[in-house]
């Protein structure tokens, strides 16, 4: 678990696949807050905003608690992986092809998280002692809806 490796707080899952409104995959939830399952926490958020909110309220209570010290956080979104599964809120209904509208809204709630993120660190004063970075763990899957043009051709 990360907790067990220098982290002082952990939000997320240990597999892969997890459905993005109950965090569970197969027969199973795979959603840990530190170091136990995050009973009660599971099924109540779609992962993209369970996790920057999650985010922005560590920020909030570093700026308030820990001012003097230095923070590192890791926030990989779930999202855009399987299984492909959007908010209606950032569905685009011009977009004709129903696969390309869920993973467009996918990536609309990240970066709409990643917005809060970056709000909630100048809010809280941390902007200017901050460095951000920002990187996707892969390209677009090619069998279905990604695109990495001019990458792949």
């Amino acid at each position: 678990l990360p907790i067990n490796r220098g982290f002082d707080h952990h939000l997320g899952f240990l597999g892969g696949g997890e459905d993005h409104w109950t965090q569970r995959v197969g027969v199973g939830v795979d959603l840990w807050e530190d170091d136990a399952p995050a009973w009660g926490i599971n099924g109540t958020a779609y992962s993209c905003d369970l996790y920057s909110h999650k985010a922005v309220a560590l920020i909030e209570d570093h700026a308030k608690n820990y001012a003097s010290k230095g923070m590192f956080m890791y926030l990989p979104f779930h999202d855009v992986h399987e299984p492909y599964e959007a908010e209606d809120r950032f569905l685009d209904p011009s977009v004709p092809d129903k696969g390309r509208q869920t993973m467009a809204a996918m990536v609309s709630c990240v970066s709409e998280g990643t917005g809060n993120v970056s709000r909630a660190l100048r809010s809280a004063g941390m902007w200017e002692d901050t460095l951000f970075l920002w990187s996707a763990d892969n390209g677009g899957p090619q069998y279905w809806l990604g695109n990495n043009y001019p990458l792949v051709k």
